[in-house]
């Protein structure tokens, strides 16, 4: 589903696993999948979709957090910037995948 966060269009899967993970692996969701819109805006073709999925697990992940982002650069700039935890960042361009690793 689609969603407003502090002004920011995301999405938001309807239901998650009950688990307390610590790892990660952002690919995901496909367009097709996110249905719904916020004031006209939803998320198709050439709107970059945004998954805040995230945000939910982090208040009880455990200290070895660690999140893989394979490309999807908007989202890891959402992420940088509504992760609560203080996190090392790595940016691999060539590669085209980002890192999060929580320290603190």
């Amino acid at each position: 589903m689609i969603y407003n966060l502090n002004n920011q269009l995301c999405s938001f899967y309807e239901s998650l696993p009950n688990i307390c993970p610590n790892f990660v692996f952002l690919d995901g969701p496909s367009p097709k999948s996110v249905a719904g819109n916020v004031r006209e805006l939803s998320f198709n073709n050439e709107r970059p979709i945004v998954a805040a999925d995230i945000m939910l697990y982090e208040s009880s992940a455990p200290l070895d957090f660690f999140i893989f982002v394979d490309g999807r650069w908007r989202n890891c700039n959402f992420l940088r910037n509504n992760l609560k935890g203080k996190y090392k960042h790595i940016k691999k361009n060539a590669q085209k995948y980002q890192s999060f690793e929580f320290i603190e």
